[in-house]
């Protein structure tokens, strides 16, 4: 059957394939930081809402570390939440990349395919 395909066709189809597959991984890849971004936010706006003499606990490993200073700990969050958003901007920008290369794949193959030989229905 594939050698009913012209080369050219093929071709198109395999990176029209590899695209949607880099695609599905970048949404997977921005779906988690998404969650990350998210579970940093709760964290820093419960750590704001805490009163002085509430004890603090970092989890390092599998061992819970208390914090002295949990003002210092809310902001190495917030500075690890901005981070976080500037790598997820970088994914979405990718994103909107590969969307368009799969528009533009998926037309040359609607022009492939439409100009290929007729055959009988």
């Amino acid at each position: 059957m594939q050698g009913d395909i012209p080369p050219q066709v093929q071709n198109q189809l395999r990176q029209y394939q590899e695209t949607q597959q880099k695609l599905q991984s970048l949404l997977t890849q921005k779906q988690q930081m998404d969650m990350q971004v998210n579970e940093l936010d709760r964290t820093v706006t419960a750590l704001e809402d805490l009163t002085g003499d509430t004890p603090v606990y970092r989890n390092v490993g599998r061992v819970l570390v208390a914090v002295d200073e949990p003002g210092e700990l809310k902001d190495e969050l917030e500075e690890e939440k901005e981070t976080l958003e500037v790598r997820l901007e970088s994914v979405e920008r990718q994103e909107e990349g590969l969307r368009d290369r799969l528009e533009t794949l998926q037309d040359t193959l609607q022009n492939l395919l439409g100009e290929g030989p007729q055959g009988p229905a």
